[in-house]
């Protein structure tokens, strides 16, 4: 998996597509500046994907959001 460096809702982050599972989905890490507006991403356009849902990880201490498209 390569990261890839993303603008999201005014926070540079990273992520990775993940396309290559029954849902395919954009793993966005949150940085640890982000606030709640974040995640306002349902029905945004990002990575030429239109989000339709999204949810939540965390992995070692650092939090994701899987964006579903």
């Amino acid at each position: 998996m390569k990261l890839e460096p993303i603008t999201v809702n005014g926070y540079n982050t990273y992520y990775v597509d993940k396309t290559d599972c029954l849902d395919p989905h954009l793993i966005i890490a949150i940085p640890s500046n982000a606030q709640k507006d974040i995640a306002n991403l349902c029905m945004s356009t990002i990575c030429g994907h239109l989000i339709t849902r999204i949810d939540y990880e965390v992995i070692n201490g650092t939090r994701f959001i899987l964006a579903y498209y």
